[in-house]
């Protein structure tokens, strides 16, 4: 089973988090909607401000996952980068060992 791409990924991700707020912006409006209806209902007021937190934490999740997810990719690239300076300097090395290799040849005649 092949896994799915990084584009794939980001696109399932920003699907949930428009359901997410989608959800989210029913369930705040109807408690908003109530606490107009009955401004002196302690648990409609505790309910709405409930809401307000469940979508801050949500929001702040969110934030948490895409900065990961930048600070990932920027360690991947950084790796990818270091293993091409140590191939290329792998290739440098083999290079200078067949040079000396021929010098000490010549020398040698």
């Amino acid at each position: 089973m092949a896994l799915p791409n990084r584009y794939n990924l980001d696109r399932m991700a920003i699907a949930k988090d428009l359901e997410y707020y989608g959800h989210i912006n029913v369930a705040c409006t109807i408690a908003q909607k109530w606490c107009k209806m009955k401004p002196d209902n302690e648990e409609l007021r505790l309910l709405s401000d409930s809401l307000v937190g469940i979508f801050f934490w949500g929001n702040n999740q969110e934030q948490d996952r895409r900065i990961y997810d930048k600070e990932l990719s920027e360690f991947r690239a950084a790796k990818n980068r270091a293993v091409l300076r140590a191939r290329k300097a792998e290739q440098e090395i083999e290079r200078l060992q067949a040079e000396i290799k021929k010098l000490k040849q010549i020398s040698n005649l």
